[in-house]
C-alpha cells in the first residue's frame, strides 16, 4: 500500500472520529435550551459532556495537521476556499469553549441564560456549516490553476449544500437526543427519549434529501460506482433502524446506529474524494526517471488517437541577436502573406511586446498574449488557429486551451488546413524540453497538419549563461551564411546546454526533497511520542524523580490522578514549544548552511550532522522545559492556575532555502568554493600584500622625516641671532 494511501486512510479516519465523537456533542449543545426547564436541568445535561467536549477537538487538530502534511493542495484549497465558513465555525467553537469555562463561575440567573445561549450558538453553526461545507467538497468547487478558490461566499451556499448542512443539523441533533437518553434519569430522560422520536423522521427526510440530491448534483456515482451506492444504501438503512430502536425504547441500540450513519456518511464523503495519484501530460517522457525516483510514478507512452502528421522543421541558429530578430520578422511576415495562421512562442513578456512592436512596424498586426492580459486568455489562444491570425505568446500563457483551425467559423477549418495548419515559431530554448515540447504540440494537434520550428541565437540568454559560443569552434562558425550556422557541432551543443540545465533543476528539486526527509523523519519520531503521552501509553514518572517534594505535595492535595494529568500536559506543551524551536533553530541552520561551501565542505552532509546533533538534544531539553514548567507552576487549593502560568501551546511557521548555490553566478565567488582557494588567494593576492607594506612603511619612514624636519626649522631660527 502506497504511503499517500495510508494517509489518505489517516485523514479519513480522524474525521470520522471527530464527527461521531463531536456530533452528539454539538447535539446536545442544541437541545441545552429545549430540554434544560431550568439551571439543574441544564447543569445536568451539560455535565454529560463536560468531561469529553474539549477533548474531541483534538481529533479534528489532528485530521487538519494530517491533511496540511499529505494532501498541501487540499488543505490550501479548503482554507482558500472556505475561509469564511471555516472561520465561522472556529469563532463558534470558540464561543463555545468561553461559554462552557464560564457557566460554572457565574451564579447570576442572566448571565447563565446568556452562557447557555452562546453554547447553542456555539453548537448549532458548526454543525450546520460543516455539513454546508462538506457537501460542497463533493459537489465541487472552482478553482483556478494555483488551487485557490474562485467562487464567492454566496456561491458555497447553493441548494445542494444547504441541504448537507440541514442534514448534518437534524443529524447530529438526532445523535445528541440518544445520546441524552441515555446519559440522564428521570424526567430529563423521558424528554430526551421523546425528542428523539419527534426528531428522527425530520432528520431521515434530510439525509435522505440529500443522498438522492447527491446522485443528480454530483458525479460519485458515476466516478465510484457501485460502491457510493451501497454506503449511502448503508446508512439509509442505519438510520432507520435507530427510529426503530427509538420507537422500541432501546435507546443503547438507537445511539449506535445514528453514530453508524454519521460514519457510513463521512465515509461516502472520502471514498467521493479519494486521490487517485495519477497525471496526463504529452511531455512526461524526458522527466521519466526524476517522477520514477521522487514520487514513485512510471511513465507510460499512450498511443495518440489520430497519427501525428505535424512537420518539425530543424532549428535554424544565428550568431548574434540581431540577425535573429530580423530573421524572425521577415519568417513571420513570410508566411503570413500566404494567409497561413502562426503561434510565435517567447520566453519572456518583455520579449513578447518587443516582437510585437517590430511586426506592427512591419506592418503585421499581432495579438499579444501574456500575464499583463490573463482574463482574455482563453480567447486569444482559441483563435490563433484562424485565418490570417498572428498570436504572440509566452510559454505559460493559454495551455489548456485547444487551438481549433480556422477558429470559432467552422467553414475557415478547411482554407487553414490547405495552407498547411498552423506555424508555430520558437524563439528561444528554454530550460526544460519539456516547456519546448509542449510548445510544438500547439500544432498538429488531433490529427491536424501543422508546422514548428525554433529560432535560436548564440546570444540567447540561457546559451550565454554556459558560454556556448566559447564550446563550438572557430571554423565551425566561420561556415555561417547570413548569420545562421547549420553544423551537427552546433546542434549537439546546444542539446547538451539543455540537457545540463535540466540536471542543475531537478538536482535543486532532489536537493530540497533530502533536506526535508530528514526534519519529516525527526517529525514522525517525536510525534510517535507525543501520541504515546497524549493516549497515557507512557508514564515517564520524570517529575516523581526530578521534583520528589513537589510532586509529592501535589498528590497529595489534589491526588495522583490530577497529578499525572498535569505531568501529562506539561510533557506535551514542552513537546510543542521544543519542537517549535528546534524548528527555528533549523531554519537559521539552513539559511547560512550553504556558506561551508566556501570551506570545500557539502552544505547538505553538514545540516544532516548539525540537525542530527540538535535533535538528539531535544528530549534532554524537553525534559529540561518540563522540570522548569513544573517548579513555575502555580498551585492553590482550587487545583492548578494554568493562566496564571501562561502556558499555552505555540505556534511556528517555518520555510527554507531551496538552492545551495544561491550566490548566482559569481565568479569570484565560484572560484571560493574550490578547494585550492588557499593556494590563488597566495599567488594572486601574495604580491599584492608585499607591495602595500612597502608602500605603508615608506610612509611612514616619510612622515618620520617631515616631523624631525620641522622641529630642527625652528631650533635652528633660535640659535641664529647668537652666533
Amino acid at each position: 500500500m502506497e504511503l499517500n494511501t495510508l494517509w489518505f486512510i489517516l485523514v479519513s479516519i480522524l474525521f470520522i472520529g471527530f464527527f461521531f465523537l463531536e456530533g452528539f456533542d454539538y447535539g446536545v449543545g442544541i437541545l441545552l435550551p429545549y430540554l434544560g426547564k431550568d439551571d439543574t436541568d441544564r447543569r445536568l445535561i451539560l455535565n454529560t459532556i463536560g468531561p469529553v467536549w474539549d477533548g474531541n477537538e483534538v481529533w479534528m487538530i489532528a485530521a487538519g495537521g494530517a491533511m496540511f502534511a499529505a494532501f498541501p493542495n487540499w488543505y490550501a484549497t479548503l482554507f482558500s476556499g472556505f475561509y469564511l465558513p471555516l472561520l465561522l465555525i472556529l469563532l463558534a467553537l470558540i464561543v463555545r469553549a468561553v461559554a462552557f469555562e464560564y457557566r460554572s463561575k457565574d451564579r447570576r440567573p442572566a448571565w447563565r441564560s446568556l452562557w447557555d445561549t452562546l453554547i447553542f450558538v456555539g453548537s448549532f453553526v458548526p454543525a450546520l456549516l460543516w455539513g454546508v461545507a462538506f457537501a460542497n467538497l463533493i459537489r465541487g468547487v472552482p478553482i483556478d490553476a494555483s488551487m485557490n478558490y474562485t467562487g464567492g461566499f454566496w456561491n458555497l451556499l447553493n441548494p445542494y449544500a444547504l441541504a448537507g448542512g440541514l442534514a448534518t443539523l437534524s443529524l447530529f441533533t438526532l445523535h445528541g437526543a440518544t445520546f441524552l437518553s441515555l446519559k440522564t434519569k428521570g424526567e430529563l430522560m423521558n424528554r430526551a427519549q421523546a425528542m428523539a422520536g419527534r426528531l428522527w423522521l425530520p432528520a431521515a427526510v434530510m439525509v435522505s434529501l440529500f443522498l438522492v440530491l447527491g446522485y443528480f448534483a454530483t458525479d460519485m456515482v458515476s466516478n465510484r460506482g457501485v460502491l457510493i451506492v451501497i454506503v449511502s444504501v448503508l446508512a439509509a438503512a442505519a438510520l432507520l433502524a435507530a427510529g426503530w430502536f427509538i420507537r422500541n425504547r432501546q435507546h443503547g441500540w438507537a445511539f449506535v446506529m445514528t453514530g453508524l450513519t454519521i460514519v457510513l456518511a463521512v465515509a461516502m464523503l472520502f471514498l467521493g474524494l479519494y486521490p487517485r495519484l495519477a497525471g496526463m501530460t504529452a511531455t512526461a517522457s524526458p522527466a521519466a526517471a526524476e517522477l520514477a525516483e521522487v514520487y514513485g510514478l512510471q511513465v507510460t507512452v499512450i498511443p495518440t488517437h489520430r497519427p501525428c502528421i505535424r512537420e518539425d522543421l530543424p532549428d535554424l541558429v544565428f550568431t548574434r541577436q540581431e540577425a535573429k530578430r530580423r530573421a524572425l520578422v521577415d519568417e513571420v511576415a513570410r508566411v503570413h502573406a500566404e494567409g497561413r495562421p502562426i503561434l510565435v512562442g517567447t520566453a519572456s513578456v518583455e520579449e513578447s511586446e518587443r516582437l510585437a512592436a517590430e511586426l506592427r512596424q512591419a506592418g503585421i498586426a499581432a495579438r499579444v498574449l501574456n500575464a499583463r492580459n490573463d482574463a482574455e486568455e482563453a480567447e486569444i489562444v482559441a483563435e490563433a488557429g484562424r485565418h490570417g491570425a498572428v498570436t504572440i505568446s509566452t510559454n505559460m500563457a493559454g495551455r489548456g486551451t485547444d487551438i481549433r483551425l480556422g477558429g470559432s467559423d467552422e467553414r475557415e477549418r478547411e482554407r487553414v488546413l490547405a495552407l498547411g495548419g498552423l506555424y508555430v515559431i520558437g524563439t528561444n530554448r528554454h530550460e526544460s524540453r519539456r516547456i519546448d515540447d509542449q510548445l510544438r504540440g500547439r500544432a498538429g494537434r488531433q490529427g491536424d497538419l501543422g508546422t514548428t520550428r525554433f529560432l535560436i541565437s548564440l546570444e540567447d540568454p540561457l546559451l550565454q549563461r554556459y558560454g556556448l559560443a566559447r564550446l563550438i569552434p572557430a571554423r565551425v562558425l566561420q561556415t555561417a551564411i547570413a548569420g545562421t550556422v547549420d553544423h551537427p557541432v552546433v546542434h549537439r551543443e546546444i542539446a547538451r546546454t539543455q540537457r545540463i540545465v535540466e540536471g542543475q533543476c531537478g538536482d535543486i528539486r532532489s536537493r530540497l526533497l533530502r533536506y526535508a526527509r530528514l526534519l519529516e523523519q525527526q517529525r514522525c519520531d517525536l510525534q510517535e511520542w507525543r501520541r504515546e503521552v497524549l493516549d497515557s501509553r507512557v508514564e515517564t514518572g520524570l517529575l516523581a524523580r526530578r521534583c520528589p517534594e513537589r510532586w509529592s505535595h501535589l498528590c497529595a492535595a489534589h491526588g495522583e490522578e490530577l497529578a499525572e494529568r498535569v505531568e501529562r500536559r506539561l510533557t506535551l506543551l514542552a513537546i510543542d514549544r521544543c519542537w517549535s524551536d528546534h524548528l527555528a533553530e533549523m531554519q537559521a541552520v539552513r539559511d547560512e548552511v550553504h556558506l561551508v561551501a566556501l570551506d570545500g565542505r557539502d552544505p547538505l552532509a553538514e545540516f544532516y550532522r548539525t540537525a542530527g546533533r540538535a535533535f538528539d538534544g531535544l528530549f534532554a531539553r524537553i525534559d529540561e522545559a518540563i522540570v522548569e514548567a513544573f517548579e513555575a507552576l502555580s498551585l492553590s487549593a482550587g487545583g492548578v492556575d494554568w493562566d496564571a502560568t501562561g502556558l499555552r501551546g505555540p505556534s511556528s511557521t517555518w520555510t527554507y532555502l531551496v538552492n545551495d548555490t544561491v550566490f548566482g553566478g559569481n565568479p569570484f565567488l565560484t572560484l571560493a568554493t574550490r578547494h585550492s582557494i588557499g593556494l590563488w588567494a597566495t599567488l594572486l593576492l601574495g604580491p599584492l600584500l608585499f607591495l602595500w607594506a612597502g608602500v605603508l612603511h615608506w610612509r611612514r619612514w616619510w612622515s618620520r622625516r617631515q616631523r624631525r624636519a620641522r622641529r630642527a626649522a625652528p631650533a635652528a631660527g633660535v640659535a641664529a641671532p647668537g652666533s
